[in-house]
């Protein structure tokens, strides 16, 4: 169960609620902007990413209108579908590219979802992926051990010379802005 403001639903089913609201919450801040010109710059050249823990597909949607594939996995199929569509809106688009968004539903906290991937070309051994993101992501996972095991499984799915990029907000810094005596 979610931690926040004594909420009984889990995690998944808060996201997935949510689904509908996400981007107004998280795509249209002005830090958006920004985090996605950071992403550009670690992607660089690559040319297929994946994006674990997804959300709606943010960072999937904007790289891929730069014509990066990129697999998007998450464990809400509410969310999942949300990127579904938008991979639809901008494959039928008037800038449409033939770059893809692949999904795949799964927990990025159990190591068996590595197992379970096939890879893009239809293959059933895992990928390989230059570039992973899980941005904003192992913050909501229950414990150390699954985020362990979620940082291991991410691991497996770069390559040799692959890199991983994480994010974890900074609560503290929102406590601040929010805890800040107002000047009269």
């Amino acid at each position: 169960p979610s931690r926040f403001a004594g909420a009984t639903m889990t995690i998944v089913n808060g996201f997935s609620r949510m689904g509908k609201y996400y981007d107004a919450i998280y795509g249209h801040r002005a830090a958006f902007g920004k985090r996605a010109a950071n992403v550009e710059r670690f992607v660089g050249l690559t040319r297929q990413v994946l994006d674990a823990g997804c959300g709606t597909g943010l960072y999937c949607a904007h790289l891929k209108a730069l014509g990066i594939d990129c697999t998007a996995t998450d464990r809400s199929r509410d969310m999942l579908d949300i990127v579904r569509a938008k991979d639809a809106a901008l494959s039928s688009g008037t800038k449409s590219t033939s770059a893809k968004i692949r999904c795949l539903e799964a927990d990025i906290s159990e190591r068996s979802w590595v197992l379970a991937y096939t890879a893009p070309d239809g293959s059933n051994a895992s990928a390989r992926f230059d570039k992973v993101l899980c941005l904003d992501v192992l913050n909501f996972l229950p414990s150390v051990a699954a985020i362990t095991d979620a940082l291991f499984a991410l691991s497996l799915q770069l390559s040799p010379t692959g890199e991983l990029l994480v994010s974890i907000p900074n609560y503290d810094s929102y406590a601040a802005l929010v805890d800040k005596p107002q000047q009269g």
